[in-house]
């Protein structure tokens, strides 16, 4: 964030500091020290092939998001990377059933 910020300056421009300062905060408070604790805490809490499969939904999700709200350009890179993604959780999923049902049969 330091970047905007000094392209900013040292206050805001739209005029009203309150609502400044309450967006700063909720960023800070919400996003960071809020989600990333609770986030890491589920994914300790999963077994490690549905943390794997949930760690790799993650950037796919923010490609999504960044192409559908953020105007970002979809790029082959993008497209590729969200296959290949993709496609490892396909596979991580199908092994992961794959073992389940042998251990439901034996």
């Amino acid at each position: 964030m330091l970047p905007p910020a000094l392209r900013e300056g040292l206050h805001p421009r739209g005029g009203n500091l309150a609502e400044a300062a309450l967006l700063m905060l909720y960023t800070a408070a919400v996003t960071t020290a809020l989600a990333y604790p609770l986030y890491f805490a589920g994914v300790a809490a999963l077994r490690a092939a549905t943390a794997s499969v949930m760690m790799l939904l993650e950037p796919v999700s923010a490609a999504v998001l960044a192409v559908s709200f953020l105007d970002e350009q979809l790029t082959a890179a993008t497209v590729a990377g969200t296959v290949i993604l993709l496609g490892a959780i396909t596979a991580l999923a199908l092994a992961e059933s794959r073992l389940q049902a042998k251990r439901n049969t034996s």
